[in-house]
């Protein structure tokens, strides 16, 4: 305030008063700060005359302070967010510039508050609140301690990198997970703000099942004239002699000499497998006759076979292929006639035997009486 004379004398005294007393002044433009209403009263004289006048500053009570609430934590992660309500006024100023009573704040900072009375006075600033906005860690690596395809009964480790808690895909907390099926495997990791990270790049596992293997043989006994083929399957192995005196030409199996022959076929895939089995060699040379004279003198009567084992059948022919006799059961008692119980003249017959060890013998023989 102040005050402005003119005319008179030119030379003038100020004097200033209050109401409520208190304040006073020589001054033409003074200040002061009233804490309520006040009147000031000046008189100003030029040594011939006094004029006075007087102005009333009116004082508006200041809303109190108001106070901020959260809804929630003020320390959150990325991609949350905190609501911050002012006490009530009729407007309202935030240190961020926004006018609202409530803000959405999602990011870290120091947010106070002014709000307006009914006289439309704004109150002083509310006490600061601090927000912490903690970023999110980056999406973490897996780490595989072995290939990632592998057999049945094999698997291998999948470890994420350090943090403070873990979240894997399938349910698992820990920092590795051990791995033996075929999947799919994404991990998040937690900082020590309890912040989680995106997932991490997907890593996949596949189990290839163990090769079912087996060898397949047509006889268990062999003689050591014969060659025995063994098959087996899946292909793509090898057959080895694991004890016994055998030998192995590819799939094809020769004796050296007689006894019980282990063989062994290890499959070489990319998962390996092996089967066993074991082969009997005998010297087993059978006697077959070339010639019977079934003259029932007792001697050569009978088309009989010697050193051989098991069960044998018999096949008779005549020269143009015609069966004149046979027998599932051979017991060493054809006597030259056929099937009907007819005595087959003197010729060349031919024979075949098929005996219980899968071997086959063909041959004549001559029927003399």
């Amino acid at each position: 305030r102040s005050a402005i004379a003119g005319g008179g004398s030119g030379t003038y005294t100020y004097t200033w008063t209050s109401v409520p007393a208190g304040f006073t002044s020589s001054e033409s433009a003074p200040t002061d700060s009233p804490d309520v209403s006040t009147t000031y009263n000046i008189s100003v004289f030029d040594g011939f005359n006094t004029v006075t006048s007087q102005v009333t500053v009116i004082i508006k009570d200041l809303p109190p302070v108001p106070v901020i609430t959260a809804d929630g934590p003020t320390d959150f992660c990325f991609g949350e967010s905190v609501e911050l309500t002012s006490a009530p006024g009729t407007a309202y100023l935030w240190s961020n510039g926004e006018t609202t009573p409530r803000i959405e704040v999602s990011t870290s900072g120091i947010y106070t508050v002014s709000v307006a009375g009914p006289n439309g006075c704004y109150s002083s600033e509310s006490s600061a609140i601090a927000v912490t906005m903690h970023p999110l860690p980056p999406a973490p690596e897996i780490i595989a301690d072995g290939p990632l395809t592998f057999c049945s009964g094999n698997g291998l480790t999948l470890t994420a990198e350090t943090a403070a808690a873990y979240l894997w895909s399938n349910g698992a907390t820990s920092q590795s997970i051990n791995v033996g099926s075929t999947g799919n495997y994404t991990v998040r990791i937690y900082d020590i703000y309890g912040c989680q990270s995106p997932a991490s790049p997907q890593i996949s596992t596949e189990e290839i099942p163990e090769p079912v293997v087996k060898i397949t043989i047509s006889a268990t006994n062999m003689c050591l004239s014969d060659q025995l083929t063994l098959t087996a399957e899946p292909a793509g192995g090898i057959f080895v002699i694991s004890d016994g005196p055998g030998t192995m030409t590819g799939n094809l199996l020769s004796a050296k000499a007689a006894g019980t022959i282990d063989i062994e076929y290890v499959y070489l895939g990319f998962c390996t497998g092996s089967a066993a089995c074991s082969i009997v060699a005998r010297n087993c040379d059978i006697f077959i006759p070339s010639v019977i004279t079934p003259d029932n003198d007792g001697k050569n009567d009978f088309f009989k076979l010697g050193n051989h084992d098991g069960k044998v059948e018999l096949l008779i022919f005549n020269r143009w292929g015609e069966e004149e006799y046979s027998d599932t059961d051979y017991l060493d008692d054809w006597d030259g006639r056929n099937r009907d119980g007819r005595e087959l003249p003197e010729d060349t017959y031919f024979y075949i035997l098929r005996f219980e060890n899968g071997l086959v013998k063909r041959g004549s023989v001559l029927i003399k009486r």
